[in-house]
């Protein structure tokens, strides 16, 4: 019921407006004046205040600047009831923050319509700082890690640049000097391996607590200098300030290993723990130059560690795959097949989870191998290891999808079409244009085509990437960051993107064993993408439990096998007449 506080010295004038607002179910307060006026206003905070101007002690100005000066009371709407009608008054109660005016005499009609409008205005306000708290709450899950009390693993990219920009802005001189600067810039996985043996035995209360003593021995050993965040589970990233040698980073890795190898103290409710931890090591510009790829190799090499004396390994660059041979055969097989046209399109249906209506749908390419049977692009990707090879595909993806879609186009003029984009043909000088003169051959609308782009691709080269994609938008294609929530990245690293949708794949986020985090992540990704107008997007759906989940949260869109797996063109039209 909303609550209305009337503050009028006239008990005649305050009796009949207190009568029409009971009579039209509002809950009325009355104060015959601005001193009281004030105490209620306080007590009761009210949904409205409807007040006199001239009155005795305390004006009506007087209690409108007392009520804007208190936190609890300054957004309460104010009305003022007044026989005064000289502009000069009017704009000294809008100046001070009042919302609206009715003159004396007034028809009940009048004083009801002046109510609504300030009422609806009021749950609108409330509504937007509502979802505006739930976005900034929703936000610093992605900052920040509640259960260490340290920087999550998506506050990475972005604090590491701005760890590189600071040393930079420190060496000004040298560089102005043009002399060169390599930056030796340590990345630590320190990674705690009996961790999921450990917290089988713990409690919540005792498992949050471990993981805090944890960070809190890591800021000791690394005297908390650089930057460290909990990537998942008993994984936690460390970067240090550059050094002059990579070893010198050795004396900071074994004061890491004694604080945490201590024992806890009695208070902290822990039962004796042994530790068995190990810590990778890579360094910036060896691989790449994003938090995302060194901090994988280093967790990479946090594994190999395992099995050092040391419990530390330094990450080989150098060093070719073990897999170099296979990787080999495998790209002629590849190409073999490139060749022969065993390569073909398929289509995965989207969803949107309102209406359970097809919206889209996801192409990929299928290879199918004679020894390990169908590969889909990912998985090209993720084996080929040949960049050439890899766009050289891609592009033949896009072509064909364009072609296809084409030829269906009375089937799929209502739908979008997404294609995923590998990093090295996103790149390329021709990239944007390849793309313009498919769709004009083929005759498309700029509009249903839907760019899928992963987060670390962007990274690669972020001004680059901004340039094109904003040549893109600007035709009318949708861009999606795709594989978000996988990365070190968040969304307000990329606001400055015209991003249309974020895509979640549920699948990889299930491999991690924090159910509450992935929770979190999953609700926060939806809040905040909505807060800037993003739509968000799941993949992996398998279970009616998994679309009820998503559902759950808001998301706006889905795909995966609960509703169809990848389908040739033939049998997507078919299951979409269906």
């Amino acid at each position: 019921m909303t609550k209305i506080l009337v503050i009028e010295d006239d008990p005649v004038l305050k009796g009949n407006v207190v009568d029409i607002l009971q009579e039209e179910s509002f809950q009325a307060i009355d104060a015959s004046n601005g001193i009281v006026g004030l105490k209620l206003a306080k007590e009761h905070q009210p949904d409205l205040i409807l007040c006199d101007v001239r009155m005795p002690h305390m004006d009506g100005y007087e209690v409108l600047q007392t009520l804007k000066q208190n936190y609890y009371t300054s957004s309460i709407p104010f009305i003022f009831i007044t026989s005064e009608t000289s502009r000069q008054f009017w704009r000294k109660g809008m100046e001070l923050g009042a919302d609206d005016y009715i003159t004396k005499p007034f028809t009940p009609e009048e004083l009801l319509k002046a109510i609504l409008i300030r009422s609806k205005k009021s749950q609108l306000d409330k509504h937007s700082m509502i979802k505006a708290d739930r976005a900034i709450e929703s936000q610093t899950i992605f900052n920040f890690d509640y259960n260490t009390n340290l920087l999550s693993r998506f506050s990475l990219q972005a604090k590491f640049e701005d760890l590189v920009k600071n040393y930079l802005l420190a060496n000004i001189d040298s560089l102005a000097r043009k002399q060169k600067i390599k930056l030796q810039i340590p990345f630590l996985c320190v990674s705690i391996n009996n961790f999921a043996g450990i917290t089988k035995s713990l409690d919540d209360n005792q498992q949050a607590t471990l993981l805090k003593v944890v960070a809190e021995r890591l800021l000791i050993g690394t005297f908390a200098k650089g930057i460290i965040a909990h990537l998942e589970g008993g994984m936690f990233a460390v970067i240090l300030p550059p050094v002059e040698q990579k070893k010198d980073v050795v004396a900071t890795v074994n004061r890491i290993h004694k604080y945490l190898d201590l024992h806890f103290e009695p208070q902290l409710n822990l039962p004796q723990l042994f530790l068995d931890v190990s810590t990778g090591i890579s360094f910036y510009a060896d691989y790449a130059t994003n938090a995302h790829i060194i901090i994988e190799q280093a967790k990479k090499t946090a594994k190999l560690a395992k099995n050092h004396s040391k419990n530390y390994a330094f990450d080989r660059p150098q060093h070719q795959s073990n897999n170099f041979l296979s990787s080999f055969y495998f790209k002629k097989d590849v190409l073999r097949c490139f060749q022969r046209e065993d390569f073909q399109v398929l289509y995965q249906p989207q969803f949107c989870l309102k209406t359970n209506q097809i919206i889209g749908c996801e192409a990929t390419v299928s290879m199918q191998h004679p020894k390990y049977g169908s590969l889909l692009f990912p998985q090209l990707m993720a084996t080929v290891n040949d960049d050439k090879m890899i766009a050289h595909i891609n592009f033949w993806l896009w072509k064909q999808a364009c072609k296809q879609l084409k030829w269906q186009r009375e089937k799929f003029k209502q739908l979008k079409l997404s294609v995923k984009v590998a990093e090295s043909y996103f790149y390329q000088d021709t990239f944007n244009l390849d793309l313009a003169k498919l769709i004009q051959k083929y005759q498309l609308s700029y509009g249903v085509l839907e760019l899928e782009i992963s987060e670390l691709t962007l990274l690669h080269n972020k001004q680059q990437a901004l340039e094109k994609l904003n040549g893109l938008n600007n035709l009318g294609i949708k861009i999606t960051l795709d594989e978000f929530a996988s990365g070190y990245t968040n969304l307000e690293y990329w606001q400055e993107f015209p991003i249309d949708k974020v895509k979640l794949n549920w699948q990889n986020l299930q491999k991690s064993n924090d159910t509450k985090h992935i929770q979190q992540i999953i609700s926060a990704t939806a809040t905040v993408a909505h807060s800037k107008g993003i739509k968000a997007i799941a993949t992996g759906i398998k279970t009616h439990q998994d679309l009820q989940f998503f559902t759950q949260y808001q998301y706006d869109f889905a795909q995966g096998n609960y509703w169809s797996k990848p389908l040739t063109a033939q049998r997507f039209i078919q299951f979409f007449d269906d």
